[in-house]
C-alpha cells in the first residue's frame, strides 16, 4: 500500500470514514505524490487525468501533502491566467535571499543543513516565495 502507518495517515473531514475511505485516499495520495514530486508544474485537471479521481479529491491530496503527517512537502502554486493555477511539489525549497536549500519541518518552520537556520544574506530567518518559483 504505502510507507506511512495508518496512525500517521489519518485524513481529515467530517465525512471521512476510515473503514470506507482510508485505502482509497491513501492510494490516491501516493499516486499524487509519485506524479508530482520534483516533476515540474501541474494543473489540477492534468493531474486528475494522470492519477484518477475527481478534481476536488486531487486538490485535497495536494493540500494533504503540505501537512507534516503526510510528509510536509513544499507545494508551490502560481496563477497562470484567469482562474488557471499550476502546482508543483518538492521536499525542499530555496531561500529567496541566499538560495540555500531548506526543508519544511511543519508549522511554517524551514531549516537548512548548516549549524544555524538563518539566511546567510540577511542573518534573519529564511524566506521563501510561496507563490511561484523559489
Amino acid at each position: 500500500m504505502n510507507n506511512l502507518s495508518r496512525r500517521q495517515q489519518h485524513f481529515d473531514g467530517v465525512t471521512y470514514q476510515p473503514r470506507l475511505d482510508f485505502e482509497r485516499l491513501s492510494n490516491q495520495l501516493e499516486r499524487v505524490k509519485a506524479a508530482t514530486l520534483d516533476t515540474g508544474w501541474w494543473t489540477v485537471p492534468a493531474l486528475t487525468l494522470a492519477v484518477g479521481g475527481s478534481e476536488t479529491s486531487v486538490s485535497a491530496r495536494l493540500r494533504d501533502l503540505r501537512k507534516q503527517k503526510f510528509g510536509g512537502y513544499h507545494v508551490e502554486s502560481r496563477r497562470v491566467k484567469g482562474g488557471v493555477w499550476h502546482y508543483r511539489v518538492s521536499k525542499f525549497a530555496r531561500c529567496i535571499d541566499c538560495k540555500q536549500q531548506i526543508k519544511h519541518v511543519g508549522n511554517n518552520v524551514w531549516v537548512d543543513d548548516t549549524d544555524g537556520d538563518c539566511c546567510f544574506e540577511t542573518n534573519e530567518i529564511h524566506r521563501l516565495n510561496k507563490k511561484g518559483d523559489v
